[in-house]
């Protein structure tokens, strides 16, 4: 088949060259040769109403050759219409060929539509086109040339003229080795073969037929909410076998659009949910009402497991407008085609016609998702519980398919895009001043544990008020098995601008003003009231600030001042966890079954529930605590506290700064009265609300804050010697894409940390990786693009702000075939120079989500019940296992039940077409048959690996729920 605008045909019956250099007449040089057909051949297909016919009489003179027999014409001088030479009179006729079934029907029929006699120069291409002649869409015609003078004709060529067509004369029907026992519906006697149920598998019964199909007298019809038919094959299909559906379909009742979705099961039909013993073989976008028949083709889909059985179901758009469809021509079988094959595109189809059918709806763009399952059965040869079967991916043999974006950026990202580019230029020149600037401070900061004062005394083991026992009150419905909580902070914000407030807040000082720090003080309140106390109602069931009944776990808020130095709030926290083992509790908000008879804080185990800065506080004060009998500098200031951490069984830390933050360095730089960029000076100046940060008269307060402890560079080579311990640390690690769309302090600040971060920390600062920021090359920039969320937040959101072939820094994700909301993204980056799983001793990576970094605290109200992004109304429920040590199973600090909890989930954006295919039926070859084909173009097309429940849960719901739970 040709699709054109010209009908071109050789027509050499004689080959006559009529020369007068060669002398005799045309009749004496007369010779008859075979008669060879250029396109379109018969049976082809024009896509104009008037085409354009290219023939010849006699053989075509080659451009080049020149005939050099004296006064001979040269071709080009012979054929360009100025020069004389030889013709012959042709006439074109074109016939329709209405119903026959052969030539000599054709021409018995006899139906001219159009004739023309024309003079056509001997040897020469001749092209004509007439303004008189109209196809009709979609009928059949024959056309042929006859020469008048010698009485020869060409044969016969068949054409019909459509605007769109998917060409190809292929049988739609053709199904060869068909899985399905009567696809076709056309035995009554075997209607047992199919059933038909609701749903949600709730009333079975025999499947309802239709005395009409598609080119055949039978289908199925489905309606009254019982839109699945259902059958046990005639073969099963096999594992690791590549397979496509096919069949037809037809609205006989009008409803509001519906979506087909094909499954294969073993045992019993029990709903359209994929589980253990379902699986999706396909979803399509919204199919409209359409009154012709319709083939439908489904991706290629390779079987995971054997399955016996196949199930077709209609979901319709709205409950409340169900249509009536008839489904026919079903057939399951094996093809070479990948799943890939019709996804792996490389972005450059960006335009698709826009094609509407007559008695049709389309294009009908659709964005959806739908659950493949769980990972543990679609990948039966992979270890799934950990993440390290993803690396199996990696280079030339990915894992699943890649990403496909079809989709062109819209001009408010390409905007921000280059506003993104902007300002990293001039994030790339603060950096140097920066990095100078922080030099010379750090240089100026005292050593640890030589706190200018004198009331720092070592902590002392004694007397207790309670009895400690080796009683335990071990609960494994309860977070944590029941064991005590303890949490710890993050950098109090109010502390820091209390410095420059009139008059000025929270100045008080541990340990002089250690009152300030318990219940009832302003850290303590701070720490509660605008910190934890969401948290703790949303994993605790308790409410603290209007307290009614009790907690599921026992647990201690103990705080620090941000004022002061790393060392000296760690020297704070030990003080107070201390003094509520030993039975003061000041502060301790006892569960239901604790404290029974005198049974100290802590003698059940102790969890250490940190956030932001409270991880750095956390890990640091495990490895002192733990080298505090051994080292002099140590002991010297705490004393021997191992009492202390030998209760804690591990930390559990969420969005938690073991590897310090940028905004901890950009702020100091700035407080330094250096010139930066407006752009990152209104950013710092808006996060932390100094707006005259260069008139404030002492630095120093700053100087000897918790934010020096915080430079990334200090966090690295001061205190992550003192991180490693033997007590494990679990991480709960978010990241963002690109730059946030909030507003306020999170917003501006994403500038400074710019990349995948939670809008203050990098996640492999969360993480505890060695590695600042892991190096690596993005070669689809808009394959990072994050399709999940909702159009008015991702349209702000661009995923790398590099040009897709620059190497850039950037953060990446823990994992390097994992994106920041579970895609698999391992032909997005081409090389990663730094394994991301390089982290501190015992500091173990679990969950990653897309939340910033407040959600999981004090705006853990704005989620709502399902985790929606209430400010956008965009949802921001992106759970995902990062689980990279399968230790964590065996030695029971994670429920072996999380390694099943992934499930993979497909998203995409599709456009549906109605589109015929011209089809010569064998037998009738002068009658073309139209059949209309369903063509899906992919606009994007993501593969995410999210945890069960995702929808409902928050990323500290799954940590309470699986860590340590005995």
């Amino acid at each position: 088949m040709t699709k054109g605008l010209e009908v071109m045909y050789k027509f050499p019956f004689f080959v006559i060259l009529v020369m007068a250099a060669f002398g005799g007449s045309a009749n004496e040089k007369q010779q008859k040769s075979d008669f060879p057909v250029f396109s379109p051949s018969d049976m082809s297909v024009v896509n104009t109403h008037s085409p354009a016919f290219v023939f010849s009489i006699g053989d075509v003179f080659s451009l080049g050759d020149v005939f050099s027999l004296g006064d001979v014409l040269t071709p080009q001088e012979a054929c360009d219409g100025n020069t004389p030479v030889a013709s012959h009179k042709t006439t074109l006729t074109v016939l329709e060929t209405g119903d026959a079934t052969s030539e000599e029907e054709v021409f018995a029929h006899h139906k001219v539509m159009f004739s023309r006699q024309m003079d056509i120069p001997l040897g020469c291409q001749y092209k004509a086109s007439f303004e008189d002649l109209t196809l009709e869409e979609h009928v059949g015609y024959a056309w042929y040339f006859r020469d008048e003078e010698t009485g020869e004709r060409s044969p016969l060529n068949r054409i019909i003229y459509a605007q769109q067509h998917l060409g190809g004369n292929v049988n739609p029907f053709e199904c060869k080795e068909n899985h399905v026992r009567e696809g076709s519906f056309l035995s009554k006697n075997q209607r047992g073969e199919w059933q038909q149920n609701t749903l949600d598998a709730a009333n079975e019964s025999a499947a309802v037929l239709y005395d009409e199909g598609h080119d055949d007298d039978m289908s199925a019809m489905l309606k009254d909410q019982h839109f699945v038919i259902y059958q046990k094959l005639n073969a099963p299909l096999i594992q690791g076998e590549n397979y496509q559906v096919n069949l037809s379909l037809k609205t006989l009742e009008p409803g509001a659009g519906f979506q087909l979705n094909v499954l294969a099961f073993n045992d019993d039909f029990s709903g359209i949910d994929p589980n253990a013993h379902t699986a999706v073989i396909g979803l399509t976008g919204t199919l409209p009402d359409t009154h012709h028949w319709l083939r439908v083709p489904l991706e290629a889909w390779t079987a995971f497991d054997h399955f016996e059985s196949i199930a077709i179901a209609v979901v319709p758009i709205d409950d409340e407008k169900p249509p009536v469809v008839l489904l026919d021509r079903m057939c399951v079988s094996r093809t070479d085609q990948s799943p890939c094959d019709n996804t792996n595109d490389d972005g450059t189809t960006n335009d698709i016609v826009d094609f509407t059918a007559p008695d049709a709806q389309g294009p009908i763009e659709t964005e959806f998702e739908y659950l493949l399952g769980a990972v543990e059965a679609l990948y039966p040869d992979h270890d799934t519980s950990t993440i390290n079967w993803y690396h199996d991916g990696i280079g030339d043999t990915p894992l699943g398919c890649a990403s496909v974006d079809n989709e062109k950026d819209s001009q408010e990202e390409l905007d921000l895009l280059a506003e993104y580019e902007t300002e990293d230029a001039q994030f790339d020149d603060d950096a140097t001043l920066i990095d100078d600037a922080i030099a010379d401070v750090l240089a100026q900061t005292r050593d640890l544990f030589a706190a200018p004062f004198s009331q720092i005394t070592p902590i002392s083991n004694d007397s207790k008020k309670c009895s400690p026992s080796d009683w335990l009150a071990r609960d494994p419905e309860k977070p944590f098995s029941g064991r005590d909580i303890v949490y710890i902070h993050g950098l109090q914000m109010a502390a820091l601008k209390g410095n420059v407030t009139l008059p000025a807040t929270f100045q008080e000082k541990w340990p002089t003003d250690s009152s300030a720090f318990y219940q009832g003080g302003v850290f303590h309140d701070e720490a509660t009231s605008n910190y934890w106390n969401l948290h703790i109602k949303q994993a605790l069931g308790f409410d603290p600030n209007t307290p009614v009944g009790r907690p599921s776990n026992s647990y201690l808020v103990v705080t620090y001042s941000a004022n002061q130095r790393l060392d000296v709030g760690i020297h704070a926290v030990l003080s107070q966890i201390k003094d509520a083992m030993g039975g003061v509790n000041d502060g301790v908000v006892q569960s239901e079954v604790a404290y029974q008879g005198s049974r100290c804080f802590g003698d059940s185990g102790i969890v250490v529930v940190t956030h932001s800065t409270g991880g750095l506080v956390a890990s640091a004060m495990f490895g002192l605590a733990e080298k505090s009998h051994s080292d002099p500098a140590v002991n010297n200031f705490y004393g021997d506290v191992r009492f202390i951490t030998e209760k804690i069984d591990a930390q559990v830390g969420i969005n938690a700064a073991y590897g310090g933050s940028d905004v901890a360095e950009f702020a100091l730089g700035l407080l330094s009265d250096i010139s930066l960029s407006p752009f990152l000076t209104t950013a710092l100046e808006h996060h932390i609300d100094f707006f005259n940060p260069a008139g404030l008269v002492n630095l120093n307060i700053w100087y000897n804050s918790i934010l020096v402890d915080l430079v990334p560079s200090n966090a690295s080579t001061k205190w992550r010697p003192w991180m490693e311990s033997t007590i494990p640390t679990l991480t709960l690690v978010s990241a963002i894409a690109g730059k946030t769309a909030e507003s306020g302090p999170l917003g501006m600040i994403q500038g400074i940390t710019k990349g995948f971060d939670d809008a203050v920390l990098f996640p492999t600062s969360q993480a505890n990786n060695v590695v600042k920021r892991p190096r690596f090359e993005v070669t689809n920039r808009k394959l990072l693009k994050d399709k999940s969320m909702g159009k008015k937040k991702r349209n702000r959101i661009i995923a790398d702000t590099k040009k897709a072939s620059g190497v850039g820094y950037r953060n990446y994700v823990m994992s390097p075939t994992l994106g920041v909301t579970g895609m698999l993204q391992h032909q997005s980056v081409k090389a990663l120079v730094d394994l991301p799983n390089q982290n501190v001793a015992n500091h173990h990576t679990v969950l990653q989500t897309t939340g910033d970094h407040l959600d999981t605290v004090n705006d853990v109200f704005r989620n709502g019940a399902n985790y929606g992004y209430a400010k956008f109304h965009d949802r921001n429920n992106e759970e995902s296992s990062i689980v990279f040590n399968s230790a964590l199973y065996s030695q029971g600090l994670l429920h072996p039940d999380f390694g099943g909890l992934t499930r993979e989930w497909v998203r995409k954006k599709t456009w549906g077409f109605y589109l015929p295919r011209l089809w010569f039926l064998n037998g009738q070859w002068w009658k073309p048959r139209i059949i209309w084909h369903y063509h899906e173009q992919i606009k994007w097309k993501r593969h995410y690996h999210l945890l069960k429940d995702h929808d409902s849960k928050m990323g500290i719901d799954y940590m309470y729920d699986y860590v340590l739970r005995d």
